[in-house]
């Protein structure tokens, strides 16, 4: 503004100097004085000269002469002057060493509404960072630097400066600035659409910035703070702003983003978000995400290093809530996993470690093979508990114990090596609640279950199958369709020494029948308790097809039908007897009849080898020998003896008659009989000769005698030795 007033006391004092110059021109024409050489001042109405231009309104100006001193009187193009507007106009730059007075100034070089000042040279310039606008006496500059200070009395100490209406300097109550904290403080909203620096920033109210801000120390806000575009934002997604703090809203193909940054390299140095809740400060009821230094190394949170990013949560000391960190996703995306990546951000098939989908898996993308349980894509310190099924494509190797417990626990496998040389079930079974065994499915048209248990209720082990309802703990044995299977095996033994007393009792007991195809050695009784009589070689309690070798005594109720024992004697009969060693008969009973004594047989008897016996021979049908009779004692015949070969004896009787003695005397009449003998003994050897007319055996020649009435010397006393007629 001075320089305003001091260029407008310079042309003032140019237009002054001219009107001086007009008047002496004036006086000098009146004088018509057309020449002049003194030095003393001329005056004069009217100047003409011939070396001015005629019409032109040129300036008339000294110049240097030719020769000589003083000056000459000439003009130029570049300096005329306008009566009718009494306007000076100068084609170039106009010097002044003095003060320039003038009414109005035009300069070609100079833009309406710029204010003019001195540029280089002195020469007068304007710019478009400087304006003056009439309309409201306002000056307006991009930058103003004031060397010492500028005093309005319409303004408030404290206050912000600010442009009122029609850009009048101001300030208002809700923009203050504190210089004792070196903050600022808004009570409404700050929108900035150029960089905003501070120190210290405190807002009761809003802030929207188009731009950047940088705070060098502290923003305070008692309402929001808005950064970007955020009221337009608001109104295209119809937000409330009152629960957000702080927006911030950009749109340009680059990153836009929230920094905080910590360049301190030291222990203690880390950047980071922090949010507290209601009862929360930095040391507890906080979460934060942020990043170390690279010398980082606090004790207190000794679990993150060095150049580590994080993300903790610390709850409030003394909550009754569980402070959990939950991380998740919302359901309104088309797969809504959570990913976690490791080692680069560009190769997501290889960067990729582990994706949660929900409610489907979590799976693992590494492919590190387990060769021990400090190796493999997951490696687990402690216990792993699975509620579910699991299904293992590669082995399974398992150091300790595996141990089955609960209802419908299963393990799914084709093949399974286990090292352990036993396999532990029901573990905990402490009250013996549960079935113990293995049990197995298969298809019959429906799902059928099948297994080896032992039952809890009686402690036996059994093999059962066509179960329909799949065991849980235990096995329900009285299920309809419920069976026992079949075992094949190569050798049974059982160590049980229990006696068998009944088809119920024993260390081996069999509800069926036994097939056996070898041999069956028993170390005590063979018994069967079958009642089912014998009707032929096919039928019976005891039915053998081949051959009974019997070391002992064989005892048996009936043969054929025919009561037979030791206790009463009675007669049995074989259909066949045969044996390929001795058949020895123990029995003591004497035979008194064909129908009695130890061996009773109403048939035949045929003897392929000799026959011996220590008493009396006795037959009541016929004898027949195919080989020699050998008879020690006395033969005694009821029927007819047919001998094929010789017959040697020392003595043959024929007939049955009993004669009496009489002093030593026989009678016998020969027509009683065919054989005789005596049953009371003589008191005396007798030597008798007696005839005969029957034919006879020599006891001397033991020829058979065919004279009849021949003389015998019998010298033999006849003695009874038995029942069976042996003499």
């Amino acid at each position: 503004m001075a320089s305003q007033v001091q260029l407008a006391n310079t042309f003032n004092e140019f237009r002054q100097a001219y009107n001086d110059a007009a008047n002496d021109i004036s006086t000098l024409q009146a004088a018509n004085t057309t020449l002049y050489t003194g030095s003393a001042a001329v005056f004069a109405n009217t100047l003409r000269s011939a070396a001015l231009d005629v019409g032109g309104n040129r300036v008339a100006i000294t110049t240097a002469p030719v020769s000589g001193s003083g000056a000459t009187l000439s003009d130029d193009a570049g300096l005329t002057y306008e009566p009718s507007t009494n306007r000076l106009t100068v084609g170039g730059a106009v010097d002044a060493n003095g003060a320039v007075r003038v009414t109005s100034l035009t300069a070609n070089t100079l833009t309406s509404g710029r204010v003019t000042f001195a540029g280089a040279s002195g020469l007068l310039s304007d710019d478009a960072e400087l304006r003056y606008v009439t309309a409201n006496n306002a000056l307006m500059a991009a930058n103003v630097t004031v060397d010492t200070e500028i005093k309005l009395s319409a303004l408030t100490s404290g206050r912000v400066l600010i442009a009122g209406t029609g850009g009048v300097v101001s300030d208002d109550s809700g923009l203050t600035y504190n210089s004792s904290t070196d903050s600022l403080s808004a009570s409404g909203n700050i929108t900035a659409t150029a960089w905003a620096n501070a120190a210290n920033m405190n807002i009761t109210n809003n802030v929207q910035v188009g731009a950047n801000v940088n705070v060098v120390d502290t923003v305070n806000a008692a309402g929001s703070l808005h950064v970007g575009g955020v009221n337009q934002w608001i109104i295209d997604k119809d937000e409330g702003i009152d629960v957000h703090l702080a927006i911030a809203v950009a749109e340009s193909d680059g990153p836009h983003d929230i920094a905080v940054v910590n360049r301190s390299n030291s222990a203690n140095a880390y950047g980071e978000f922090i949010a507290m809740n209601n009862a929360g400060n930095t040391d507890n009821g906080w979460v934060s995400l942020g990043v170390n230094a690279t010398n980082y190394n606090q004790g207190a949170f000794a679990i993150t290093k060095g150049d580590d990013a994080y993300i903790l949560y610390q709850a409030p000391v003394g909550t009754t809530q569980s402070g959990d960190l939950v991380i998740g996703t919302g359901g309104n995306g088309t797969g809504n996993k959570i990913i976690f990546s490791a080692n680069g951000f560009d190769d997501p098939a290889n960067n990729t470690q582990l994706t949660i989908d929900p409610g489907n898996r979590i799976h693992i993308e590494v492919p590190t093979q387990s060769t021990s349980t400090t190796t493999g894509a997951l490696t687990v310190a402690g216990g792993i508990g699975v509620v579910g099924n699991m299904n293992v494509g590669g082995n399974v190797t398992i150091t300790g114990t595996i141990s089955l417990l609960g209802s419908g626990n299963t393990v799914s496998t084709d093949s399974l090596a286990v090292a352990n040389a036993m396999l532990f079930l029901a573990n905990g079974n402490a009250s013996d609640s549960l079935d113990i065994g293995v049990v197995g499915q298969y298809q019959q048209g429906t799902a059928k279950y099948f297994g080896l248990v032992r039952d809890q209720s009686d402690g036996v082990f059994k093999l059962f199958l066509d179960a329909t309802t799949k065991p849980a703990n235990t096995v329900n044995f009285a299920e309809a369709g419920l069976n026992y299977g079949s075992v094949q095996i190569g050798e049974l033994y059982t160590s049980n020494t229990t006696a068998t007393s009944s088809t119920t009792t024993g260390s081996l007991r069999v509800a069926g029948g036994a097939g056996i195809a070898g041999g069956v050695w028993a170390g005590g009784a063979i018994r069967t308790d079958s009642t089912t009589p014998s009707t032929s070689v096919s039928s019976g309690a005891l039915i053998v097809n081949g051959g009974a070798g019997i070391a002992g005594n064989v005892i048996a109720g009936a043969i054929q039908s025919t009561p037979i024992g030791s206790v009463t004697q009675s007669s049995g009969a074989f259909t066949t007897l045969a044996a390929s060693g001795a058949v020895t008969v123990t029995s003591g009973t004497a035979a008194t009849s064909h129908t009695t004594g130890a061996a009773v047989v109403t048939g035949g008897l045929g003897v392929s080898g000799a026959i011996f016996g220590n008493s009396t021979l006795r037959a009541n049908g016929a004898v027949t020998f195919a080989s020699t009779l050998d008879v020690t004692s006395t033969a005694t015949f009821t029927g007819d003896v047919s001998i094929g070969g010789s017959l040697i004896a020392n003595e043959i009787v024929e007939g049955v008659t009993d004669v009496a003695v009489s002093t030593n005397t026989y009678n016998v009449d020969y027509n009683n009989g065919n054989i005789f003998y005596a049953t009371t003994a003589p008191t005396s050897r007798a030597y008798n000769k007696w005839s005969c007319n029957k034919h006879h055996i020599d006891s001397t020649t033991r020829r058979y005698c065919k004279t009849p009435k021949c003389e015998c010397n019998q010298h033999q006393r006849h003695k009874h030795i038995g029942q069976l007629g042996w003499w």
